[in-house]
């Protein structure tokens, strides 16, 4: 590992995509990857190509600019505990701070946010140069858990809290936390997992609650801390390894399930369908019969003689009267 963070051995790889290979070697989002090979920057085993499918291993020579790239294995992840009025765009137009610079000292590669906080908020904001990590961790249908403290004008209502678990609509848009906790009557602490935007300000702003502060606590299993504000630190191999295990669990948690082989009542089988319309057949032309037509013999003989009631249905009466009838 150098100083600027980057893995300096080259490491066995499974053939990939050239925009992935690119964006595990730090330069940069797949989209802004998929520019540099269209514009010709990129070349493979000496030869230029502008091919999005191509694929590469560890086999392959690839060059940005003539420059010998490689992807960098090792997993950085960093938290940072954002001030307020910072931007966690990568770029801002009107030259507002963002929350990249405060990380740049620490690493020098590309750099893909987890999530993000709104300008107005503060507290844990996590990077990584693991994008693939970073999306399955964004999800909204991974249920990460995102924690956040708030700090009100008024008291909270509880009313107002459990109906925020149930789900509030605001403008068309459902929101709703998983759980909320107490602090106080003025500050409480609300889990996410959707992460939509303003989703908190929008919620209290319906119910006519003004908001002081908003700060990010925990995101997943990583946990703001002591960490102070506008410093960033790099997470521990054990924190990292967390991070990855939550993530790939609720990735599988998200695939769908193979259909099961057995049948289920609302789909029965070919022959108990054929045997229904058998039956309803029979009923059909029991119904259709006269009274005084008799009745086809099947050639045996039977202990017990049938006659037709109402509804289609056949009622039997045993020959010897001593036993009762059912009739």
């Amino acid at each position: 590992m150098d100083k600027a963070g980057h893995n300096t051995r080259r490491l066995t790889i499974e053939a990939m995509r050239i925009n992935r290979y690119l964006a595990l070697a730090n330069q940069g989002s797949r989209r802004s990857c998929e520019d540099l090979i269209r514009a010709g920057r990129v070349q493979v085993d000496g030869e230029t190509t502008t091919d999005l499918s191509c694929r590469v291993g560890s086999d392959s020579v690839v060059r940005v600019d003539g420059k010998i790239v490689y992807p960098d294995k090792q997993t950085i992840v960093y938290a940072l505990n954002k001030p307020v009025r910072v931007l966690s765009s990568e770029a801002d137009p009107q030259g507002r701070p963002l929350a990249i610079d405060y990380v740049r000292p620490l690493y020098s590669g590309h750099l893909f946010s987890i999530g993000r906080l709104d300008f107005l908020s503060s507290g844990l904001l996590l990077f990584t140069n693991d994008g693939d990590l970073a999306q399955r961790l964004m999800r909204p249908e991974a249920g990460i858990d995102r924690v956040y403290t708030v700090e009100t004008a008024a008291p909270v209502p509880d009313e107002m809290l459990e109906q925020f678990t149930r789900g509030v609509v605001v403008e068309g848009i459902r929101y709703r936390c998983r759980e909320y906790r107490r602090h106080a009557a003025r500050r409480v602490s609300v889990i996410l997992q959707e992460g939509k935007n303003r989703e908190i300000r929008r919620v209290f702003a319906h119910f006519r609650i003004k908001v002081h502060r908003i700060y990010r606590v925990r995101y997943c299993s990583v946990s703001l801390g002591s960490l102070p504000e506008g410093e960033a630190r790099p997470l521990t191999d054990e924190e990292v390894r967390r991070l990855q295990v939550l993530a790939n669990r609720k990735a599988q948690r998200q695939k769908p399930k193979p259909q099961e082989k057995h049948l289920s009542p609302e789909k029965p089988s070919r022959m108990k369908t054929a045997r229904q319309v058998i039956v309803r057949r029979k009923k059909i032309v029991h119904k259709s019969s006269s009274p005084g037509s008799a009745p086809r013999s099947s050639g045996r003989k039977s202990s017990r003689t049938g006659t037709p009631s109402q509804g289609g249905k056949t009622r039997y009466r045993r020959k010897d009267a001593s036993h009762g009838s059912r009739d």
